[in-house]
């Protein structure tokens, strides 16, 4: 990290946020509704694996942690017949 801290310049702010991402504590939230609705989607149809996989491509999509504040639980209930 210092070698390429030093080699493109990177400002001391650059350098704490780099820091918190790797401490977990930086999470970026400048990705659009359709990035979160599409990462959400790929997520729903192919879990995590899918999901990891689709972030480290070429796509850079949303991670599962910068989705999951964004998911709702839904619990279905299907009835048969009349309900009285």
């Amino acid at each position: 990290i210092l070698k390429n801290a030093k080699n493109k310049n990177w400002s001391i702010a650059y350098l704490l946020k780099v820091r918190q991402a790797l401490e977990e504590k930086y999470h970026p939230k400048k990705f659009s509704e359709w990035e979160h609705d599409l990462a959400t989607v790929f997520y729903e149809l192919g879990g995590g694996a899918a999901l990891y996989a689709l972030q480290k491509s070429s796509l850079f999509l949303l991670s599962r942690m910068t989705i999951m504040g964004r998911c709702q639980d839904f619990n279905f209930v299907s009835h048969v017949g009349s309900q009285t």
